[in-house]
């Protein structure tokens, strides 16, 4: 989920895109799953272990640790340049 998310956040791709983009991070460092963990499919199978108060939960821990954050808006603008081309 950790690695999910964080895709979601800075380089959003496709779940067959994934695992390459992956493979591009720091997310081995992150996490330690062999490679194919990492397939859509398996994606899918570790959703289907989440139940919906636990999507809830993890919804609300992110929307906390994110919170505060600036947006690109509130950013200087070399700064909000840079976010938003990346």
């Amino acid at each position: 989920m950790a690695l999910a998310t964080a895709n979601r956040v800075v380089d959003p791709c496709s779940e067959r895109a994934f695992s390459e983009w992956c493979a591009k991070t720091a997310g081995d460092r992150l996490v330690k799953l062999p490679a194919a963990a990492l397939d859509y499919r398996r994606f899918w199978d570790a959703m289907d272990q989440i139940s919906e108060t636990q999507l809830a939960e993890i919804e609300r821990r992110i929307v906390r640790i994110l919170d505060g954050w600036p947006t690109a808006a509130e950013l200087p603008d070399a700064y909000r340049h840079i976010a938003l081309i990346t």
